[in-house]
């Protein structure tokens, strides 16, 4: 028999369209991997990319789409062990390992019947830099690889790269670039005589990533990339980044809200994919002036507005924890205009993440005026940053968020950040 599996997953956080996640579709980088991971692991990849409100791919996803697309002909549109001679121990006559060298399907080696245990081994001219084996079985015969190694010989000898169990339709084992002239797949255990379809060598191009744009704990904005680049280009105005703009060297002194366009330089007129974020207004100056309960130590109310949204304030959930609602007050540093306010869950939402809420607002940290209350919808499975919009504009330094319910009606309450949006108009 033949097991396959279904890799059932989105391009963007949630299954709908959001604009707010304009700038969270998943990147280039993280796409390849689930390719390799999914369809490189007997499975069938269902990507779900959810139209806009114009009934369009949205070009940010149709963009990533190309890209992605254009990585996977470059890496497995080329064997790299194109001309290698291949031999087997053990071959059944009409099913020559040659088969598996064919580029046909339908064309497969096997060994005699009763053996359950080979080898297979490629070797070419000169050394080659590699980096995944790909191998596939002849199903319409059964899914029956149930343990294997790859080893590449370096040094004089044999050395194992990667080891795996399931082979079935496709099977795409990566490990470290390495540089070789010989491959070796070891089949260690089969339920019945093994058979391979397809066994190619590959290497994925080299590539720059979009740089990551954040705030820095004093409020600056910090641009980098892991790449091996020359320099990180910037905009600050929305427009599109080149190479002739101004070239990154140390944070950006910029506490407004601001949207942050970047690209790397690649060298010889080349430069990487653009990055686009917009970074709501630096909390510098924010202070936490009230809130019902925290953990003291590593969940206190400030990571709240540490613009780190991988620390998190939580309730008190030992030795007294109390009843909703839980509130935090958060002093702004001065009167501002505001539209509305966010509030992002704890990384990867679940324990505390807020369900019900109602937001306050004060001038003189004294009278407070509800300006919000609501629900978030299906937050338990989209815990993204949450956009609470006023029914009009409010001139206010104090601004109190309520949690009047968690996901799971649990007693307690988190936040990785509590933010707002600014209107355009000065404060009253």
């Amino acid at each position: 028999h033949w097991y396959p599996a279904e890799t059932n997953t989105s391009i963007r956080p949630g299954w709908f369209y959001h604009a707010r996640e304009d700038q969270r579709v998943r990147s280039v980088a993280n796409l390849v991997d689930l390719y390799a991971r999914s369809v490189g692991n007997n499975s069938i990849l269902l990507l779900n990319v959810p139209p806009d409100r114009r009934g369009r791919v949205h070009e940010t996803d149709a963009a990533r789409l190309r890209e992605v697309g254009e990585i996977i002909r470059q890496t497995y549109g080329r064997d790299v062990s194109a001309g290698a001679s291949v031999r087997a121990s053990a071959t059944e006559p009409g099913f020559e390992i040659a088969n598996a060298r064919d580029g046909d399907r339908t064309t497969f080696w096997q060994p005699p019947r009763g053996v359950t245990a080979a080898e297979v081994v490629l070797r070419w001219r000169g050394v080659r830099r590699i980096d995944r084996v790909r191998l596939r079985e002849a199903i319409e015969e059964g899914q029956r690889i149930e343990r294997f190694a790859i080893d590449l010989w370096r040094g004089g000898r044999w050395q194992e790269a990667a080891t795996g169990e399931t082979v079935g339709f496709g099977t795409i084992v990566r490990f470290p670039p390495r540089e070789t002239d010989r491959v070796r797949v070891r089949i260690l255990e089969s339920r019945e005589r093994p058979t391979l379809a397809e066994l190619s060598v590959h290497l994925e191009p080299p590539r720059a990533e979009p740089p990551a744009i954040a705030r820095n704990g004093d409020g600056s904005i910090v641009l980098s990339t892991e790449s091996s680049v020359l320099g990180i280009h910037y905009t600050l105005d929305g427009s599109a980044p080149t190479l002739a703009s101004p070239r990154y060297r140390n944070p950006i002194a910029e506490l407004g809200a601001v949207t942050v366009r970047a690209l790397a330089d690649l060298g010889e007129g080349r430069s990487g994919p653009v990055a686009t974020v917009t970074l709501g207004a630096s909390k510098r100056g924010w202070s936490i002036r009230s809130v019902s309960s925290h953990q003291p130590t590593a969940e206190q109310a400030s990571h709240a507005i540490d613009d780190d949204p991988k620390t998190i304030w939580h309730t008190r959930w030992q030795k007294g924890t109390e009843s909703p609602p839980h509130q935090i007050t958060i002093d702004l540093g001065a009167t501002r205009r505001l539209e509305g306010c966010t509030y992002l869950p704890r990384p990867g939402g679940g324990n505390g993440t807020v369900k019900r809420y109602r937001v306050s607002v004060s001038r003189d940290g004294q009278s407070f005026t509800v300006v919000a209350e609501g629900s978030f919808g299906n937050i338990e499975r989209n815990p993204i940053e949450q956009k609470i919009a006023f029914e009009a504009p409010v001139d206010a330094r104090y601004l109190r968020f309520g949690a009047l319910e968690e996901i799971e009606g649990r007693p307690w309450a988190s936040a990785a950040e509590i933010g707002i949006i600014e209107g355009t108009g000065a404060p009253r």
